[in-house]
């Protein structure tokens, strides 16, 4: 990544010429403590009379060079360890019998290859360890969704070089810290196993969505899934995360594209057909009127259809205002206060619709909210035993907010109520809100609030049983 002052110039870690100069200097010193050590013990072994299990200190050198970085110096220091016992057995001066000295100088070399054969198979399984931490961190570094790992209390533990690019803090920065240090939410929430955590942990059929927050305090819209990780009788949690800015101005662009071809369909139905259709309907009226007057038998044909043209320019304005439930000189409440007639005619539920100023000057968010509503209610209505609606726009705590009420035997227990509030908070974002879902025991709110209002209740959460 151009520009990540955890890297160097040339792209590697930070530390990576550290480490090489720390290798170099400690092959040197250890190198040079084996070499005085072996150049001792042989000394020593000279001067010791055979018998005596001089061979035996030869196992320190071995030891050793289990501090040196890699394998390859083992074995080395093994055979040489090796010859120089060997050799020790025709220099040093006679002592006891040669039955007692020959097993004396095997065991001393067994002992200092037993030792070598230990030291590699610990150096194996550390070149393996450092081989998959490299390969690990070689795959969290290339990968393009950022990777946090989580301690038990919601603590930052690590991260690789996506999530430090995403959030604009680098990896000390942010090691130690609360994940609520790279969220927007007002209040935050603090990520442990007693709260948001556990429902992103106990739901993983689909990411979550945050707002996160960058190093320079803006907030951009964040998909998170979190998987636990338990590792003894600790336990750490794996967040990944990724940026859909993009992705949400993409599908935004798209949503008001079709917003304003619905619309340019609708109003060409109204203006252009529905205008063309009225003067068709004028003429064959004016035509059936002629005709009676003139007593042709054709008058009652000209009368039908002029009746059905009228039928088809009313089948036209309800076409348009299906395509255009929102219009800009009357905005959201009366496409509300329309739909509640429409619920009263077709279900014979009072639907109620409460205006408290609301002030949404945007078309295309007051026609997303206005669709959120009208799914919501046609969907519970169908599917619950609703017995009363209420639908309240704006208010004092949120002035661009929608809120609807039903009152009844109400949600449903299953997959399509988890489906529809799925949808509806889906939509719900791509306006810059959210939903609020408040189960209670005689019915259920649906809200859409800023998202970085309070978390009543998780989109994702099971309904009430």
């Amino acid at each position: 990544m151009e520009g990540n002052p955890s890297h160097n110039a040339d792209g590697r870690p930070k530390g990576t010429d550290r480490l090489s100069t720390t290798n170099d200097r400690r092959r040197y010193v250890v190198g040079g403590l084996i070499a005085a050590a072996i150049v001792a013990t042989f000394a020593t072994d000279l001067f010791v009379p055979l018998g005596i299990a001089a061979g035996v200190p030869y196992i320190a050198p071995v030891l050793a060079a289990a501090w040196l970085p890699g394998r390859r110096y083992v074995f080395p220091v093994a055979a040489t360890c090796t010859a120089l016992v060997v050799a020790g057995f025709f220099l040093s001066p006679s002592g006891a019998p040669e039955w007692a000295v020959v097993p004396n100088r095997v065991l001393a070399i067994a002992a200092v290859w037993t030792v070598a054969l230990v030291v590699d198979q610990r150096k194996r399984i550390e070149d393996a360890l450092l081989e998959s931490q490299a390969r690990t961190r070689a795959i969290l570094d290339s990968s393009a969704d950022g990777i946090l790992t989580l301690d038990s209390d919601g603590r930052i533990a690590s991260v690789n070089r996506a999530a430090e690019g995403i959030f604009g803090f680098t990896a000390e920065e942010l090691r130690g810290r609360p994940f609520s240090t790279v969220q927007a939410q007002e209040p935050s929430i603090d990520l442990n196993p007693d709260t948001l955590l556990s429902r992103l942990v106990s739901d993983r059929s689909a990411p979550a969505e945050l707002q996160g927050k960058r190093a320079d305090g803006t907030s951009f819209p964040l998909e998170i899934v979190a998987a636990p990780l338990d590792l003894e009788s600790r336990r750490r949690y794996v967040i990944t995360v990724r940026d859909i800015t993009d992705r949400r101005h993409i599908e935004q662009h798209l949503l008001r594209a079709n917003e304003e071809q619905r619309q340019s369909v609708g109003y060409d139905l109204h203006e252009k057909l529905g205008q063309s259709l009225t003067g068709l309907n004028l003429i064959c009226r004016d035509l059936a009127r002629r005709l009676e007057r003139q007593r042709e038998p054709d008058a009652q044909d000209a009368a039908e259809l002029a009746s059905l043209l009228k039928d088809t320019d009313a089948l036209a304005l309800h076409l348009f205002e299906t395509l255009v439930p929102v219009r800009v000189d009357s905005g959201l409440p009366q496409a509300a206060r329309n739909f509640a007639e429409h619920v009263g005619r077709l279900h014979d539920v009072p639907c109620r619709v409460e205006d408290f100023g609301v002030e949404i000057e945007d078309v295309l968010e007051s026609a997303e909210l206005f669709r959120i509503l009208e799914t919501a209610v046609s969907w519970t209505l169908r599917n619950c035993d609703v017995d009363d609606v209420a639908v309240r726009l704006g208010g004092a705590d949120s002035p661009n907010g929608l809120e609807i009420v039903l009152l009844g035997e109400c949600p449903p227990v299953g997959d399509d109520w988890q489906t529809l509030l799925n949808g509806l908070d889906y939509r719900a974002r791509l306006i810059g809100r959210r939903l609020n879902v408040d189960v209670g025991a005689d019915g259920v709110s649906i809200r859409c609030v800023d998202p970085r209002a309070p978390l009543v209740e998780s989109v994702k959460s099971s309904p009430r049983s």
